[in-house]
Order: structure tokens, then C-alpha cells, then sequence
């Protein structure tokens, strides 16, 4: 009798873990602190990731134009070997469509963030991002730089290298 309480507990635990594995792999994947802000530049760097923040908000909730007002314009963007400038916001809803169907992507979170370089009207972040199907697996990790900048009072992300693989 004792054998098979062991062995029912055992199964029992073994399906808890297999139930909570993918929301435990969603919180491991936010990002567990802010990044430090350089000495000094305490007010562009908060400005900084919080630009950071809404454009993963809207990168998520997949509506472009939430997605483009985290952008300064000419939004310029280096990625898979292309060099992508925007003028001006653009209709580009597809492209939520496009990473839906081409690799199964459903969210995205930051892994890790840092602010390299700061001055009172533009800052570097260093990031690292990784893309999530619906089920909570990890598609893929790349890294990521972010030049935030301040136009006339308005912080807003002007340039982005990333090493997203291609599509």
C-alpha cells in the first residue's frame, strides 16, 4: 500500500510540473529587474526602457500603430542583412501576420536588458529577446541594439540592429 501512495504522489508532482512548465517558462522569460541607469543619466535612461516597454507592449498586442509610436522618424532598422528606413508610420500590419505564419510566433519578452551609452538626448540599450509560440516554447534568442533618442522632447526608438535570424 505504501508503494503505491509514493507512486501516486510521484505521478501527482510529475503532472503539476508538466502543467505549470510553460507559465513558469513565461515568467522566467520576462525580464526580473530594470537595468541599471547610468550614473548621471538617470532621466534618459528611465526614458529609454520605458520607450523599450511600450514597444514590446505593442509589438505584442500586434496593432502597428501602437508599435510605430514608440519610433523617431526616420526610423532606421538592420536586420537579416537588410536595412529597412521608414519615413513616417506606416499600415505594415502584415508583418504581426507574416511572423505568425512564417514561425509559429505568438509573444515576445525581453531576456535581458543594458544601457551601454547614455547622454541627455540619446541612448544605447544592449537586449536580448526571445520570440514564444502560443504554448509558451521559445522559438528563438537573438540580441538586439536600441537607439533610443529625444526629438523635441519626444524619446522614441530611431535605430535597431538586430541578429533576428531570417525568416
Amino acid at each position: 500500500m505504501r508503494r503505491i501512495s509514493l507512486v501516486t504522489i510521484a505521478v501527482a508532482l510529475m503532472m503539476v510540473c508538466a502543467l505549470t512548465a510553460p507559465a513558469l517558462a513565461q515568467k522566467k522569460s520576462a525580464v526580473s529587474k530594470e537595468p541599471a541607469p547610468i550614473k548621471g543619466c538617470e532621466g534618459p535612461s528611465r526614458a529609454a526602457i520605458k520607450v523599450l516597454d511600450d514597444f514590446m507592449d505593442g509589438f505584442n498586442s500586434k496593432d502597428i500603430k501602437k508599435f510605430e509610436a514608440t519610433y523617431n522618424f526616420p526610423h532606421v532598422r538592420l536586420a537579416a542583412g537588410r536595412v529597412t528606413v521608414l519615413e513616417g508610420p506606416s499600415n505594415r500590419q502584415q508583418i504581426f501576420e507574416t511572423l505568425e505564419k512564417s514561425i509559429g510566433w505568438d509573444y515576445s519578452r525581453y531576456d535581458e536588458r543594458k544601457i551601454i551609452h547614455c547622454s541627455p538626448d540619446k541612448v544605447h540599450v544592449a537586449v536580448r529577446v526571445t520570440r514564444y509560440r502560443k504554448d509558451h516554447t521559445p522559438i528563438h534568442t537573438f540580441d538586439s541594439l536600441y537607439m533610443v533618442t529625444n526629438q523635441n522632447g519626444r524619446w522614441g526608438i530611431q535605430m535597431r540592429s538586430s541578429y533576428e535570424p531570417e525568416r
